[in-house]
């Protein structure tokens, strides 16, 4: 029912855009685990699954503007999930699955154009304890790649909070996640999201390089931001996100564009936002 929930309206995953029924799934999945743990307590199994469902609970939720639920469901499954990394013997999978949460959690707390609380700090705490958490199923488990992911999507979301405190350390930020990226063997590097992820981060680099005035360095990273993009749309005609996220990288390319004095190709930029909104 986890699982189901996810594939029907989590946006941390590819899916059917359907939150209602998602969060009809994940509240058979949460009932089931609340019987399993009224019979089974400190079980780790029913634990972890548990939690995670209450995670999935949060993501969606917030998808859909409904903060406070996903607060309340995201805090219990981190403090279950951090519980039981901290158990002596734990496994990488425990410790990644915290960091998933934590990093949830933070996105909650500070996500840019999102219905967020807006609390940058609270944010960046939450980002770095699950930094924190990857790096520890890291150590237990070298190699692990949807650990080596997450720690890049990390170092992207510390960078994404601290652009308007300090820009400086953010781009060293992306700098750092997409060499995390670059990391990943060829087949991970490929598989989704890590070319989402990459194109957010070029995005990210070059809208704070816009923003600082560097223009001739925003331009590339747009470029590549926009190339990943397109090819995520070419892929799936469905792919609305990747569409919306092409429009948005394109008014950035217009905006730089028109700030060097290139009016044509801001003219042009504008155009293919145009289009593709419509």
């Amino acid at each position: 029912y986890t699982k189901m929930g996810n594939l029907l309206g989590s946006p941390y995953e590819e899916n059917l855009g359907d939150a209602q029924q998602a969060l009809a799934s994940l509240a058979k999945a949460i009932r089931i685990g609340e019987n399993l743990d009224r019979t089974r307590p400190q079980n780790a199994a029913v634990i972890r699954r548990l939690a995670v469902a209450r995670r999935s609970v949060a993501e969606v939720s917030f998808s859909i503007g409904n903060t406070a639920r996903a607060i309340e469901s995201s805090r219990a499954a981190a403090q279950s999930l951090a519980a039981l990394a901290m158990r002596p013997g734990s496994g990488w999978a425990d410790a990644q699955e915290a960091a998933s949460t934590f990093d949830s959690l933070g996105d909650l707390y500070g996500l840019h154009g999102s219905a967020s609380l807006g609390d940058v700090h609270a944010a960046l705490d939450s980002y770095r304890k699950a930094l924190a958490l990857d790096y520890r199923a890291l150590a237990i488990e070298p190699g692990n790649i949807r650990s080596q992911r997450g720690a890049a999507i990390i170092q992207m979301k510390i960078a994404n909070a601290s652009g308007d405190i300090e820009p400086l350390v953010a781009l060293k930020g992306y700098a750092s996640a997409l060499a995390a990226l670059d990391q990943l063997p060829p087949q991970a590097r490929q598989a989704m999201p890590s070319p989402r992820v990459a194109a957010i981060i070029h995005r990210g680099m070059g809208t704070l390089y816009f923003e600082i005035g560097r223009f001739k360095e925003a331009l590339p990273n747009l470029l590549s931001a926009r190339d990943l993009f397109a090819s995520l749309a070419e892929r799936d005609r469905d792919d609305t996100r990747s569409r919306f996220d092409l429009s948005n990288v394109n008014y950035e390319l217009g905006q730089v564009r028109e700030s060097i004095g290139d009016h044509a190709g801001a003219r042009e930029a504008y155009r293919q936002v145009v289009r593709i909104l419509e």
